[in-house]
C-alpha cells in the first residue's frame, strides 16, 4: 500500500504525498480517469534520487521534483561496484574508456596495439590479436569495475569483471597482458610456461596450418599457379603454367606489421570476405594462404606500390579477381604463394 503523509492538498481522498515503489521507480498519484481511477507519475527513478535539506527531492539533472518529509537516501551495498560500463569501449589489451577518459586494469601492464612479438621472420602482431582476443572474451557484456589507486596521469586503475570472471586475471592468464608484479604472477608463470599469447615465440593458430601449407621447391616448381610477391618492389609477379601473365603493384605491411615470407599452398578462398580483426574491412577475392594472412583486393588502390596493410597482400580488386579465379580453377594444391624480401 502507498505510504500517506497526513497534512497536504488530496486528490478526492488521496494525499498527493502518498508514494509507492513500482519497479524500481517512486510515483505519486496525478490525476483519475473518467472511471474514477488513478493515474501515476514517476517523481524520479529511486536510484537517482537526491535527497537534500528538509526533503526536497532532486531529480538527476537537478530539477525539484517533489517533497518527500522524511525520506533518506538509500544505504549503497558493500559489494557494489564503483563504475558500471555497459557497450564498453576497449582501446587496448588491459585498457578501457568511459566517456573519454581511459580506465586501466590494475595488475596488468597494457599490451598496446602497435606492439609485436617474436623475431625477425616470426615476428607476427601480438598487440593486434591481444586486442581482438579481449573484444571477443568481452564483447557487450556490461563491465563492473572497483577503483584502486592509479599512479600519475587522469587514468583510473581498476580491478573489473565481466559476468563475475576478472578481466585481468583473464588476460594474463591466456597471455594477452603480462602481470605489473603487484597480481597475477601465477597466471603469468603459467601462461609462460605454455608459451601462451605474448610469450608464444611464432603467431599462435598459425604454426599448424603454416607448416601444412609450407611445400619445397621442387613441389614449388609443379605449381600451374605461382604468385610471387616482392616485399621491396612491392610487386605481384602472376605466372600461370610457366608463363609470366601479369606484374602489379601491391601493399604488404607497413610498419609495426608483419607480412611473413616465405612458400605456401593456398589454403582457402573468400569472394567477399570481411575482416574478423579490423571492423569487418572488405577483403575481396581473398586468397588465404597462412593462417589470417590473405592476397585480396583493396578499395585503398591509392596506396598500392608501397606498404600499407596490416600483414595482407593489397591488390586492386580486378587484379585480385583473376588471381582468385585462376586458383580457383586450377585447384588449390596447384596454387603456390611464394613473399620474398
Amino acid at each position: 500500500m502507498p505510504a500517506r503523509a497526513a497534512g497536504h492538498d488530496s486528490l478526492a481522498g488521496i494525499d498527493l504525498l502518498d508514494v509507492m515503489m513500482i519497479h524500481d521507480q517512486r510515483l505519486r498519484p496525478a490525476s483519475r480517469d473518467r472511471r474514477g481511477a488513478l493515474r501515476w507519475e514517476t517523481i524520479v527513478p529511486a536510484a537517482a534520487r537526491l535527497v537534500v535539506g528538509a526533503g526536497l527531492l532532486l531529480g538527476a539533472m537537478g530539477q525539484a521534483m517533489a517533497l518527500e518529509p522524511g525520506s533518506a537516501p538509500a544505504d549503497r551495498p558493500d559489494d557494489a561496484p564503483d563504475l558500471r560500463i555497459p557497450f564498453p569501449v576497449i582501446r587496448a589489451a588491459g585498457a578501457l574508456e568511459r566517456r573519454g577518459k581511459p580506465v586501466l586494469l590494475a595488475g596488468v601492464v597494457v599490451t598496446q596495439p602497435a606492439e609485436t612479438c617474436g623475431d625477425d621472420a616470426d615476428r607476427w602482431p601480438c598487440g593486434q590479436m591481444a586486442l581482438t582476443a579481449i573484444r571477443r572474451f568481452v564483447r557487450t557484456r556490461t563491465i563492473e569495475c572497483a577503483f584502486v589507486p592509479a599512479e600519475g596521469g587522469d587514468a583510473q586503475g581498476a580491478k573489473c569483471s565481466v559476468a563475475g570472471e576478472d578481466i585481468g586475471q583473464w588476460l594474463v592468464s591466456q597471455g594477452w597482458a603480462r602481470s605489473d608484479g603487484s597480481d597475477y604472477g601465477e597466471a603469468e608463470e603459467e601462461a609462460r610456461k605454455a608459451r601462451l599469447g605474448v610469450w608464444s615465440p611464432t603467431r599462435p593458430g598459425i604454426a599448424k596450418q603454416a607448416l601444412a601449407g609450407a611445400i619445397s621447391e621442387a613441389e614449388a616448381a609443379e605449381a600451374a599457379v605461382r604468385v610471387e610477391v616482392n616485399l621491396s618492389s612491392q610487386q605481384l609477379t602472376l605466372i600461370h603454367r610457366g608463363t609470366v601473365v601479369a606484374n602489379w603493384p601491391v601493399s604488404t605491411a607497413r610498419a609495426g606489421k608483419i607480412t611473413p615470407t616465405g612458400r605456401w599452398r593456398a589454403q582457402w578462398l573468400s569472394r567477399h570476405h570481411r575482416s574478423s580483426l579490423y571492423n569487418g574491412a572488405p577483403m575481396p577475392y581473398s586468397v588465404f594462404f597462412n593462417g589470417d594472412y590473405a592476397i585480396h583486393g583493396t578499395n585503398e588502390i591509392g596506396r598500392l606500390g608501397r606498404p600499407a596493410s596490416a600483414g595482407c597482400i593489397r591488390l586492386h580488386p580486378s587484379h585480385a579477381a583473376v588471381v582468385f579465379d585462376l586458383a580457383r580453377r586450377e585447384g588449390l594444391e596447384n596454387t603456390l604463394v611464394v613473399v620474398r624480401r
